[in-house]
This record gives C-alpha cells, sequence and structure tokens, in this order.
C-alpha cells in the first residue's frame, strides 16, 4: 500500500492500521515522491492519499494511479469535508473508491478495506 500526505502524524496512523491488518507499507510525503513510489513498486494495489498535499494533490495522485489499466489500484482519498461541500466532488467520486473525511482512525480504515478487498490476503503492497 501507499501512503501519501503531508501531515506526518496521518501517514503513522494510516500505516499502523495496513500494517496492523498484514499490508506492506510505503510512505510519501507529497503528491510528486507519491507518483515515484507507485511507479516503482509495482505490486502496489491500494493508494491513501489526502486530498491536499504540496506539489501534485491527491486529486492528480489518483488519477495518475488509475491511468495504469493493467494496474489494479484501489484508491482512498481523504479530505477536509464532507464529499457534498467539496468542490471537486465530481473529479473525487471519478478518481476514488472511497472517500473519507480527515482524521481516518483504524477503526474507521479497517471497515473500507475489508469492503475494497473482501475476502484477500492482506500481504501486499
Amino acid at each position: 500500500a501507499l501512503v501519501a500526505s503531508s501531515d506526518e502524524i496521518q501517514r503513522y496512523l494510516w500505516r499502523r492500521g495496513l500494517e496492523r491488518t498484514g499490508w506492506k507499507v510505503v510512505e510519501a510525503k507529497n503528491g510528486i515522491e507519491a507518483a515515484e513510489l507507485f511507479l516503482s513498486h509495482h505490486d502496489t494495489r491500494l493508494v491513501i492519499t489526502a486530498l491536499e498535499m504540496p506539489e501534485r494533490d491527491g486529486l492528480e495522485l489518483a488519477a495518475f494511479a488509475r491511468s495504469f489499466p493493467a494496474r489494479t489500484v484501489k484508491v482512498i482519498i481523504v479530505g477536509n469535508d464532507a464529499l457534498s461541500q467539496d468542490k471537486d466532488a465530481a473529479n473525487i467520486r471519478k478518481n476514488a473508491h472511497v472517500y473519507l473525511r480527515r482524521h481516518v482512525t483504524e477503526s474507521s480504515l479497517i471497515p473500507r478495506l475489508k469492503e475494497l478487498f473482501p475476502g484477500e490476503d492482506r500481504t501486499h503492497t
């Protein structure tokens, strides 16, 4: 899994939740670093990204990750507002499988992962 956020605490919380369920995780602090990691980790199947990030935002990262048709990638975008209030709601719906509001906790992340990857072994990146 790839987690991308400029917020170090948020990355830590996402990583911890993922690792506890068996995921291998790489982290990026901005959108450009995340895109580079995505390209170098060909087996990445999950991207969790903050909507707002420096250098390339989460929406751009999501569109980039989903632009590789040979790769099956699920994308979770985490934003500050309710999706209905976000100015980019249409683009978020187009590029993300799940939209969550900020301060995602392990208890709110795990059920979403089970929905996105039902019955799968969680030992991929």
